[in-house]
């Protein structure tokens, strides 16, 4: 039975061996495979706030019944997904803007347009700049336009019409 016992036992042990091989392996594998993690993720500096970033849409409406908005240009920061497309706003059309809302940080992008008679001259100029800074102060400011129109503004949304 001596001989039949060692035997087992022999087996027993170089299975144990494995397992504790094994278990070590996974234990080596883990510390010095572990993927990195990077915060913040690469491209984005660190500034050292935690704040939650979100959008807020701006609207402007052409009123005009004979007037094509076209864009000059598209500044500053603050365009979700960086500046947009330049789209002419047609007669009684509608263009929005998503700026970001960040309560840690102010926003502040502008925009330019001419506005285009259908023959294609110049009736006017208008440009202003979208304005966010936290969640509770989103606003048009600094609105100036040009030639026979009006603007209103109602927090988020720019009207323009002719006078």
């Amino acid at each position: 039975m001596n001989g039949q016992f060692e035997t087992m036992n022999g087996k027993r042990t170089s299975i144990g061996i494995i397992l504790v091989l094994f278990i070590l392996l996974v234990i080596v594998a883990s510390v010095f495979c572990s993927p990195k993690i990077q915060y913040p993720p690469s491209g984005q500096p660190d500034d050292g706030s935690s704040s939650i970033t979100s959008s807020q849409r701006f609207t402007i409406n052409n009123l005009t019944s004979n007037y094509w908005f076209s864009p000059v240009s598209f500044t500053g920061d603050g365009f979700e997904n960086g500046p947009p497309v330049m789209r002419l706003i047609p007669p009684e059309g509608i263009y929005g803007f998503e700026i970001l809302v960040s309560a840690s940080q102010v926003y502040s992008p502008s925009v330019v347009y001419n506005i285009i008679r259908r023959d294609g001259s110049t009736a006017g100029t208008f440009e202003t700049t979208m304005f966010t800074n936290g969640p509770f102060f989103v606003t048009f400011m600094n609105t100036s336009i040009t030639g026979p129109f009006i603007q209103n503004t109602a927090r988020t949304t720019l009207s323009v019409s002719s006078s």
